[in-house]
């Protein structure tokens, strides 16, 4: 069968050499009425005449159904998976649908579309009809290319073309821009629910601290525990005030693995993503304070009924001297000057593009150190002084004239690896400088806590940031 096929489309190639375009509609509708008069043999000749004048994969469909009826089902399924590979919309899904009936596919998913829209209340154009209002639960869409428009009073137009593949669950996150000038394009946030996206580096143009607090402003976050392939988080939040009166909103979006037992309920769908939506607040000073997280509702769910709002949580965080990043117990934050998330929050590590000093700042630690890194890729070396005060032992208080601490410098080698994540070990800790007798500040603990962090660099390539420490390029 399979040399037929061969010769078939060996034939082809002559006849599309003279037949006319305007034929191929002709033959596609007499292969058409052929088949439901159930006439396999007329609707082959017919489908491979109009394949032959107009081969586009739609053409080749017909073709493929015109064997399929003729009980030639090794040629079927070879063109239904050539019309896979090379088609869209509603040939591929057709394709898709015939290959498993056949058997020569495992059944997948629909191919859906959620969209979580900040600020909420834009109504949503889907190639150009009206969808609904933002934000949408899981719409089913066709494989193929579709664009996405979206419009609410106040601000900039928003226009994003998207292609989807047969089967693949998209949710896109998208920051509308307040005003009313020229439509808004950048790419959205588009987490693809299957195989995660890789990371790239974003080219990112940190945007100036515009408050005595440096926190108004727009930023986007993580969690420094690495996304599992059975959650992923991201965090959006948007702020504005003035010194320490500074409000918004802060949006936490989780992607879970739906168990197989409730994927019927929700359209088969493998994941479930949900948007919980915060009032934001901040307390403390123009360095340090606490980030709130308060009132929490479900701002979006890509599966009606299964979703439910995450508990309000308060954040310490660490603002970094260049106000472009916030550094905190479990995630970190990264400032962003446009209308749209970036598709990530670290960029791949470079050791050779990390080398250089660096300012370090240690949470819960007074004084801060610094750091002089080299290495190459994959690799990161160096040494790191760290100032910090230490408490004084009773029996060497008299070495320090009776004082409970002292001021003190520790040196530490660095040494770690890793792509986006890596591994900072603080090896070999001891005392440089001590402002008491010697002796005394050998006998106080050194580490101060951070024998070994999990560190990212972020976009901006100025800041190395963990659960502990701050890293600031000088």
């Amino acid at each position: 069968m399979r040399t037929s096929l061969i010769s078939l489309f060996a034939i082809l190639t002559v006849v599309a050499a003279h037949a006319t375009p305007p034929s191929a509609d002709d033959h596609a509708r007499a292969g058409a009425d052929a088949l439901a008069k159930k006439k396999a043999n007329v609707a082959v000749v017919e489908f491979v005449l109009a394949f032959a004048a107009d081969s586009r994969p739609e053409r080749l469909l017909g073709v493929a159904q015109a064997f399929e009826a003729s009980k030639q089902k090794a040629a079927a399924i070879e063109l239904y998976e050539r019309v896979l590979m090379t088609g869209q919309g509603v040939a591929a899904t057709t394709a898709q649908e015939r290959l498993v009936a056949l058997g020569a596919m495992k059944p997948v998913a629909p191919t859906t579309l959620s969209l979580t829209v900040m600020p909420p209340g834009a109504e949503v154009f889907l190639n150009g009809a009206v969808v609904g209002r933002a934000p949408m639960g899981v719409q089913t869409i066709t494989p193929g290319a579709h664009r996405i428009e979206l419009k609410l009073p106040g601000y900039q137009a928003f226009s994003q073309a998207i292609q989807a593949a047969a089967g693949q669950q998209i949710a896109m996150v998208v920051t509308l821009v307040p005003g009313v000038s020229a439509l808004v394009t950048t790419p959205p946030v588009m987490a693809h629910m299957g195989a995660p996206p890789a990371l790239t580096p974003y080219p990112l143009t940190p945007a100036a601290p515009s408050t005595s607090s440096g926190l108004a402003g727009a930023w986007f976050g993580a969690p420094y525990s690495e996304n599992t392939a059975r959650q992923k988080r991201s965090l959006t939040m948007k702020l504005a005030g003035v010194g320490t009166q500074v409000t918004g909103e802060l949006f936490l979006t989780d992607t879970t693995l739906l168990p197989a037992h409730k994927r019927a309920q929700c359209a088969g769908a493998t994941e479930l993503t949900s948007t919980t939506r915060f009032r934001a607040r901040y307390g403390g000073s123009a360095e340090t304070g606490t980030l709130y997280a308060e009132a929490p509702a479900i701002s979006a769910c890509s599966c009606d009924g299964h979703c439910s709002a995450e508990d309000s949580f308060s954040l310490p965080i660490r603002l970094s001297t260049r106000g472009t990043v916030m550094a905190g117990e479990d995630y970190f934050f990264q400032r962003y000057d446009g209308g749209v998330v970036p598709t990530g929050v670290a960029r791949a590590l470079d050791g050779s593009a990390m080398a250089g000093s660096w300012t370090v700042f240690v949470a819960g630690v007074v004084g801060r150190g610094s750091a002089t890194l080299k290495g190459a890729a994959g690799e990161l070396s160096g040494t790191m002084t760290l100032a910090r005060s230490v408490a004084i032992q009773g029996w060497r208080k008299n070495e320090c004239g009776g004082k409970d601490t002292a001021d003190a410098t520790f040196r530490y080698k660095v040494s770690g690896d890793g792509e986006t994540a890596i591994d900072l070990e603080f090896k070999g800790d001891k005392w440089e400088t001590c402002s008491c007798g010697e002796g005394a500040c050998a006998s106080a603990a050194a580490s101060a806590g951070i024998d070994d962090e999990t560190a990212y660099w972020t976009l901006d390539g100025s800041h190395i940031v963990s659960s502990k420490v701050l890293m600031v390029r000088d």
